[in-house]
């Protein structure tokens, strides 16, 4: 971007109906601009979100005018709303917007242990915004945001439902027409077509796979250009579940089938890509051991082995079971003759009662430790307190023990499943209102996870946060 500079604090900002917006702080730059906290002067005082666009070509400004003549027409609950765009006496272009208060994705990603959100606190947060790509994608034509990633998800402190904002880079999609462009969107989460190529829904796909990825890894993949010219043709792309061991191998699959290289091979809509995922995330799975290979014998070409035909693979296996039928029936009989002559040299037969060792009582879900102790984040009250569960019995999958966070204490009762899937239930307010809990476990045995507050209907009341506690030693209290 040429010549660009901020506006001073308290500076003055006009639109054409001579409404004036007074800048009150910076919120962001990027490529095509900056961003601004701004409060409008003449009646309601509201604050707005003020971003500036300023294009280096006529025929970019005029797209740009246009797309935000798009957008005004937007109405989406997870979509902030473009109330006007307007042009200043210095050709700069300005789109007014909701402002959003509260916390982006990458900041409360951060604040989580190990720096990833677990599985089910991610899919919780992310359905509106999909559901906003969704809407985005049904417009006619379709609207591609183009710029998909943690930092432009944000959590509103007044609202329990995940916003998608900045919509500088988002452009409407014409079949018939190659949207061309020069490296927009953030290094990491654009697809391999915004570095030159043109950009359809399935670039918006790329984006939400590689937000999941950064979610749930802690980890931002790798840059499209890298993972495309990769030595050896080998896809530098981890996959999730090697670095998060609690992720489920078949939604670390589908994240990567969302990241494709080649837009024809990813999901074909966005819907599809989450239905797939949310099957994938909550259906039981069992656990099974990660084979480590010899990477050098990977790497290195072995002489093809000729294929044997089941046929002789039958022959062979009837020839070695007829060969043990004749040498057990040779010794036998052998052994018979034997005895016969020499009667003396039989063995003593006594009269045994079979015993049986007793059956070792197994199962097949993770133990838990008898006490935990942890930290439990309110999201929309933005207050973290500490948080134990003691007391803890468990019998197969059925859990149960004594809550305390949040200033409430009550017993729980719940579940764990097989893939270290846990939830359960505390009834707080004198049975008023339920606290609902999910998480994993992950390595190390820390449980990580959401919780939501519920009425005496079962109902979701907006209060959400996340939660994550640690094993006490044996015999430690918390």
């Amino acid at each position: 971007m040429q010549n660009q500079h901020t506006l001073p604090f308290r500076s003055i900002v006009r639109d054409q109906d001579q409404n004036s917006y007074m800048v009150e702080a910076l919120l962001g730059t990027g490529g095509f601009g900056a961003v601004y906290l701004v409060r409008e002067l003449r009646a309601s005082l509201t604050q707005f979100a003020l971003k500036e666009i300023v294009p280096s070509e006529r025929i970019e400004k005029n797209r740009i005018i246009f797309e935000g003549e798009v957008l005004k027409k937007l109405e989406h609950r997870a979509l902030p709303r473009v109330h006007q765009l307007f042009e200043d006496d210095c050709g700069h272009t300005y789109l007014l917007m909701d402002y959003i208060r509260g916390a982006n994705l990458e900041q409360l990603r951060l604040e989580q242990p190990e720096g990833r959100i677990p599985l089910a606190q991610v899919l919780s947060i992310m359905t509106p915004v999909v559901d906003a790509l969704s809407y985005l994608h049904s417009q006619s034509p379709p609207i591609i945001h183009r710029d998909i990633k943690p930092e432009n998800i944000i959590v509103p402190t007044a609202s329990d439902e995940a916003v998608l904002v900045d919509f500088g880079l988002a452009k409407e999609y014409i079949p018939a027409r190659t949207t061309t462009i020069i490296r927009q969107g953030t290094p990491g989460y654009a697809a391999p077509e915004q570095y030159g190529g043109g950009t359809t829904p399935r670039s918006d796909i790329y984006g939400l796979g590689a937000t999941l990825y950064t979610l749930l890894t802690g980890i931002v993949p790798p840059d499209a250009v890298q993972r495309w010219t990769a030595d050896d043709d080998i896809d530098p792309l981890v996959p999730a579940d090697q670095i998060t061991p609690a992720i489920p191998i078949s939604v670390a699959k589908d994240i990567s089938h969302a990241m494709s290289l080649s837009s024809r091979d990813r999901f074909s809509t966005v819907e599809e890509f989450w239905q797939t995922l949310h099957i994938h995330a909550t259906q039981p799975s069992i656990f099974t051991p990660r084979v480590e290979v010899d990477e050098l014998a990977v790497l290195t070409p072995r002489k093809a082995t000729p294929p044997v035909s089941r046929s002789r693979k039958r022959l062979a296996l009837l020839f070695v079971l007829l060969l043990a039928i004749l040498v057990i029936v040779g010794t036998g009989v052998a052994y018979g003759l034997y005895t016969a002559r020499n009667p003396t040299s039989a063995p003593v037969t006594r009269s045994t009662t079979p015993q049986t060792k007793p059956a070792t009582a197994t199962t097949p879900y993770p133990p838990l430790a008898r006490q935990y102790t942890g930290t439990i984040d309110d999201i929309v009250g933005n207050s973290k307190t500490n948080m134990s569960l003691s007391n803890i019995l468990q019998s197969g999958n059925d859990i149960q023990g004594y809550f305390n966070g949040l200033g409430l204490s009550g017993y729980f009762k719940g579940t764990i499943t097989i893939s270290g899937h846990i939830q359960f239930q505390v009834v707080v307010y004198s049975g008023n209102s339920t606290l609902s809990f999910e998480g994993a476990i992950q390595i190390g045995g820390t449980i990580a996870g959401s919780y939501q507050v519920l009425n005496q209907n079962s109902q979701f009341t907006g209060e959400t946060g996340l939660w994550s506690v640690v094993p006490l030693p044996q015999g430690q209290s918390s």
